[in-house]
């Protein structure tokens, strides 16, 4: 860590422990000066987001009065939503790395962005992205097609000729299959642009097919709770994300790979669960918040990485986020009055689908 973002990590931690209570809690045998981000406890998901819940003083995480912001929904594991606030300077700060996101991943003078992100209900995704092609210097026309009908989402595409296309791997795949269903393929689209999942190779052919002229890669790594936490290297490309490498947004993030047993990691190729701490939120404050994702370092000195699917926090089924908390809380609900010695979860992909299954003993 640089000694200026040791002294950012400090202030940070120091702001925390000054003004939510959660934090002052979290960090009551922590030394006064701190000089390397290691002495900070790593987040406890259950406790935090325990915590990170309605208004002041309800709310023991925010570290002011909810007058000038907004509030996004984060992960959903229940039936309850988990929140993220966010100030509108930091709302703001992060529509124009979305912004600087677009012009690297190939957003030209006059493309017509068809944004196919989330939006209401509370979440983030859409917003994010209308903010972003408002503060771009390219010159852009924003289709505000969010998640709606398929036949919607298609005329909206063949009607306005769009050029760029931006959602979610899920959705995209699924106004594909619709597409090929109803043999209307939509030539015009150039450049596919996914974020909040992995893309697996039979999607990649399945969209292809669908937009047979478009190149297609991640626009950023990045989270709700978060911001943005890496940058693609390259442009969109016949590269999916299991292979393409991102560079840590390192004017506002520190990222961290760990083992499980919470020690950090700085050799390449080496598998370990992202961790990560915002230096500019602080309305709610991101120290040393492990993300459920894991990565390998590509080049440790220029903070390169790769992704490598889910950590041992959570897990990850299409649009949805797990911890692995709630996974438990699930299972043990379901079996009552049996009792549950040992949990695992796998992951896997079998005939275009994905799978989760639970061995339990």
């Amino acid at each position: 860590m640089t000694l200026a973002s040791a002294s950012s990590v400090q202030e940070l931690a120091r702001f925390a422990r000054e003004n939510s209570p959660y934090y002052r809690k979290h960090y009551a045998n922590l030394p006064e000066k701190i000089s390397e981000l290691i002495e900070i406890p790593v987040l406890d998901h259950a406790s935090f987001w325990a915590a990170n819940s309605g208004l002041p003083p309800q709310n023991q995480v925010v570290t002011a009065p909810l007058i000038d912001g907004a509030v996004f929904r984060t992960g959903g594991t229940t039936a309850v939503p988990k929140a993220s606030y966010v100030t509108r300077e930091e709302l703001r700060e992060g529509a124009q790395s979305w912004a600087a996101c677009l012009v690297r991943a190939g957003l030209q003078p006059g493309d017509r962005v068809a944004n196919l992100l989330y939006g209401g209900d509370l979440y983030k995704g859409y917003l994010d992205l209308g903010l972003a092609l408002t503060h771009t210097p390219t010159p852009n026309f924003h289709l505000s097609v969010r998640v709606a009908p398929l036949e919607s989402q298609a005329w909206t595409l063949r009607t306005y000729a769009a050029t760029v296309l931006v959602a979610m791997p899920t959705v995209m795949c699924r106004l594909a299959d619709y597409l090929i269903e109803t043999h209307q393929p939509v030539s015009s689209v150039r450049l596919l642009l996914y974020i909040g999942e992995l893309l697996h190779r039979d999607q990649r052919t399945l969209l292809k097919m669908a937009f047979p002229s478009a190149k297609i890669g991640p626009v950023q790594y990045g989270s709700v709770d978060g911001g943005l936490i890496g940058r693609p290297e390259n442009s969109p490309s016949g590269v999916d994300q299991h292979t393409t490498s991102y560079t840590v947004n390192a004017s506002s993030m520190i990222m961290e790979l760990l083992t499980d047993t919470g020690d950090l990691i700085t050799e390449e190729g080496v598998k370990g669960n992202v961790v990560i701490t915002n230096l500019i939120r602080r309305l709610m404050p991101i120290i040393r918040y492990p993300m459920g994702d894991a990565a390998e370092w590509i080049d440790y000195s220029s903070r390169k990485f790769r992704l490598c699917g889910r950590g041992a926090v959570g897990v990850r089924v299409r649009p949805a986020s797990y911890d692995m908390t709630s996974l438990q809380e699930i299972v043990s609900n379901s079996l009552k009055t049996e009792r549950v010695t040992g949990f695992q979860v796998l992951l896997r992909r079998a005939q275009e689908m994905d799978e989760m299954v639970f061995r339990i003993c």
